[in-house]
């Protein structure tokens, strides 16, 4: 903390979550509210959500340190992520057909395995545990950000390095988001030199992504679950791999899908990310040119590997613009990409991403130990 600060130290466990909640809340409504500002697009909710309490740990505001912080990991983090899957819409995912299923394994797969050849590449510039920050960026990269706050608990992240992977995170999302757009135009060309087999387009079913209410019974039930998978006397690594499994399980035994699964699902995980950033290390930010290249190679190798499946299936430009930004992205983010290319099809990017969700927390933990074992 600057030595010339002197601010009131919020020590206090409730006033630690009040703290945060009113961050949440205050987010939510300001980023909603200013949701077509350039900045508040390419700033998202998770980013502000992190980056506030680092910089109030910074100033004295909150402790860095406090034993209320890995008691929200550890309680908040499976009744999260039950929450999110269970509320996803997981079996509209099989009506996408084979096109744009091939095109999401083809990047998740350079995702996977890209990252431990770069990590090759790039270890000698590298801190010893940098295998870490970017198994926790792969969860992200092949799910969102509640795969990658999963593997950064399963695996225990440094603080000093999951802070950099948020910022690589951000830019390289948002970069890449950007050109795929802009690629968007020669959609046409792309497709008649490819030779694409676009009767693939037609062939898609349409999902039904209707908001019928379930009973608001089984969103007691995912937080109890939660709670429970929380008290278990087993692992970080456990816990969460239990969670996820639960979440899809319930998703397929629940009727009907429910918006307030997902609303109650994100705040949970922005009111982890407040926990995790006032846990932060500000300094280590500076290790973020080589983070930065490491990412921007990452995501040009999946590009590529995309480009190749594309080229030897025929695949058209819309499933691997589509996929590509369901890995790298998010659920919003990919739907706003489909809308682009095809705005009947925006849903394919949804469920794209929901997939992503799925198993995103597995491949993450998995790309970790890949890097871990070179």
């Amino acid at each position: 903390m600057p030595a010339d600060l002197n601010v009131p130290d919020l020590s206090s466990s409730i006033l630690i979550i009040v703290f945060f909640v009113l961050i949440v809340a205050l987010v939510f409504r300001f980023t909603r509210y200013f949701q077509n500002n350039p900045i508040i697009k390419h700033l998202p909710a998770p980013l502000w959500c992190y980056f506030l309490p680092m910089i109030a740990s910074w100033v004295g505001l909150i402790p860095h340190t406090h034993v209320i912080y890995p008691a929200m990991s550890k309680h908040l983090l499976p009744a999260c992520l039950i929450l999110l899957l269970a509320g996803a819409h997981l079996r509209g995912i099989w009506q996408l057909g084979p096109a744009a299923l091939c095109s999401m394994l083809a990047g998740t797969l350079a995702i996977i395995l890209g990252g431990p050849l770069l990590y090759l590449l790039f270890k000698p510039w590298l801190p010893p545990d940098s295998w870490m920050g970017l198994g926790a960026l792969s969860a992200s990269w092949t799910g969102g950000s509640a795969n990658m706050i999963a593997v950064k608990e399963a695996i225990h992240v440094p603080e000093s390095i999951f802070s950099v992977m948020v910022i690589v995170d951000s830019i390289v999302c948002y970069v890449w988001m950007g050109i795929v757009m802009q690629i968007s135009s020669f959609q046409e060309e792309y497709d008649r030199w490819n030779r694409s087999r676009l009767e693939w387009l037609d062939d898609v079913q349409t999902a039904n992504l209707s908001d019928q209410k379930s009973h608001r019974i089984w969103i007691v039930i995912c937080i109890l679950l939660g709670v429970m998978v929380s008290f278990l006397p087993i692992s970080n690594t456990s816990a969460i791999i239990l969670a996820t499994a639960l979440g899809i399980g319930l998703s397929f035994l629940k009727k009907g899908s429910d918006p307030l699964f997902e609303k109650i699902g994100y705040f949970l995980l922005y009111l982890l990310l407040t926990s995790i950033g006032a846990r932060a290390n500000l300094a280590g930010i500076f290790q973020t040119p080589i983070y930065l290249l490491f990412g921007i190679s990452w995501v040009l190798v999946m590009g590529l590997v995309l480009f190749l499946v594309g080229k030897i299936f025929r695949i058209p430009l819309f499933f691997l613009a589509t996929a590509s930004q369901a890995n790298v992205g998010g659920t919003a983010s990919a739907t706003i990409v489909a809308a682009v290319y095809q705005p009947h099809l925006a849903f394919v990017g949804l469920l794209l991403a929901i997939l992503g969700n799925v198993i995103g927390t597995y491949l993450g933990i998995g790309c970790s130990y890949l890097m871990r074992l070179l």
